[in-house]
């Protein structure tokens, strides 16, 4: 929903507990589970006319890392960005929560998801360990689709790195208009959260990381 001013708090709450009875707004829903990475969401015809995107940040080294990188998800530190404004950080992050996300870009705009899954794993044949969620676009959304938020852990090499996948596309007349604009905005958003838990990261811990090897992609 797009606004030209600010919507108040009470407006927000309005149009998120309106939500809570509504259903996705996309299939498949948990497809963020179907595939590890990008490349592979590509080749699968299922996701042909979902926009599939990937972006992935060093963290830093070390099981510390990766502890405080799980609280910062589970605080939503990610979404810390000025201009993004997540209601509400204190929410628990949990299958069937709900979030509405205001993003000053331009016009103010609302937009709501559901948590789907949240998963904690160790993968011992890789010596990986990851935590994460995904969660999914509900009606109130100017796109449609579901994000993967994942924090792996290498043990053989200690490397943290952050990712966000997602396959989306656009849900308003508005936003199939200025595609390129809502492109660029995804894109802005997922680097600048990749560098929000980052900094969240390291400034909360004082944590040396200058062994990794950052890198947005």
């Amino acid at each position: 929903m797009l606004y030209i001013s600010k919507p108040n708090e009470e407006e927000v709450n309005r149009v998120l507990l309106e939500q809570k009875s509504k259903e996705f707004s996309y299939s498949p829903v948990g497809g963020s589970r179907d595939h590890r990475n990008r490349e592979e969401f590509l080749r699968d015809p299922k996701y042909s006319s979902f926009n599939v995107d990937s972006h992935r940040i060093a963290l830093g080294k070390g099981e510390e890392i990766f502890e405080r990188a799980k609280l910062g998800l589970k605080g939503w530190k990610q979404f810390e960005l000025g201009w993004v404004h997540l209601y509400y950080p204190d929410s628990p992050l949990q299958p069937g929560t709900d979030v509405c996300i205001l993003a000053k870009s331009g016009a103010w705009n609302l937009s709501c998801c559901r948590v789907i899954y949240v998963f904690d794993e160790e993968i011992p044949e890789s010596n990986l360990k990851r935590f994460g969620f995904a969660y999914g676009t509900l009606e109130q959304h100017v796109e449609k689709g579901e994000g993967r938020f994942t924090i792996e852990y290498n043990v053989n090499n200690q490397l943290v790195t952050f990712e966000i996948l997602s396959y989306a596309s656009h849900n308003t007349w508005f936003t199939r208009i200025v595609s390129p604009v809502a492109r660029y905005i995804q894109d802005l958003f997922a680097k600048e959260s990749l560098k929000a838990l980052k900094d969240w990261v390291n400034l909360e811990g004082n944590v040396n990381d200058s062994n990794a090897n950052v890198s947005i992609v």
